[in-house]
């Protein structure tokens, strides 16, 4: 019995359509994991209600039920998180927050704080870019340079300053105000929840 060989042309051709695969994975990676991630995950209630409460876009709020807001206590955060108290983004994209039953409108705006970070993680380098002239901007101001304080100088600062930016500060110049309509209907409603939640 003859061994079955395939042609040299249909080798060529199969290695090309592989690597393409492969390219097209790497490529489309988040959308392909976003994809399988949704196939079986359904948000929590709460999860649904912060969306709401804090006039999410849709695209916001997908990226909110993307982050799978776990709600814990003090002692979760402090293993889970490195020097944040109120919450975090971990490396793998889980949002966790502290779950203060006296001061639920704080959880409300951390989490959509944490999903501010999973957003600015998935910008290009062209929008970073392009977002950095107007975040620079905003560093005088005293109350951002105290939140920033623990925070190093460039990718990291910037990061954190577009969370708090979106969800804390009332008057912002046009073109950040513009930016974050990708992620707010109305953003103001988040600020007021901010502004209750430290009262």
């Amino acid at each position: 019995m003859r061994n079955f060989r395939t042609s040299r042309l249909f080798d060529v051709l199969f290695l090309l359509c592989l690597g393409g695969v492969l390219v097209a994975a790497f490529v489309y990676r988040v959308a392909i994991g976003d994809w399988v991630f949704f196939q079986t995950h359904e948000p929590s209630n709460r999860t649904v209600s912060i969306a709401s409460a804090a006039n999410l876009t849709p695209s916001a709020t997908r990226l909110l039920y993307r982050g799978d807001p776990q709600f814990v206590d003090a002692t979760t955060i402090s293993d889970v998180c490195s020097f944040e108290q109120l919450g975090c983004l971990t490396e793998k994209g889980q949002i966790f927050v502290l779950d203060d039953p006296a001061n639920p409108d704080q959880s409300t705006v951390t989490a959509v704080h944490e999903m501010l970070h999973l957003a600015y993680r998935r910008l290009s380098d062209s929008e970073k870019a392009g977002l950095t002239s107007d975040i620079n901007q905003q560093l005088v101001n005293s109350q951002l340079q105290q939140e920033l304080r623990e925070y190093a100088p460039g990718e990291e600062q910037l990061d954190e300053a577009h969370a708090i930016l979106g969800t804390e500060f009332a008057d912002l110049p046009a073109g950040l105000e513009s930016y974050y309509e990708t992620y707010f209907i109305d953003r103001h409603q988040i600020v007021s929840v901010y502004q209750t939640s430290i009262q």
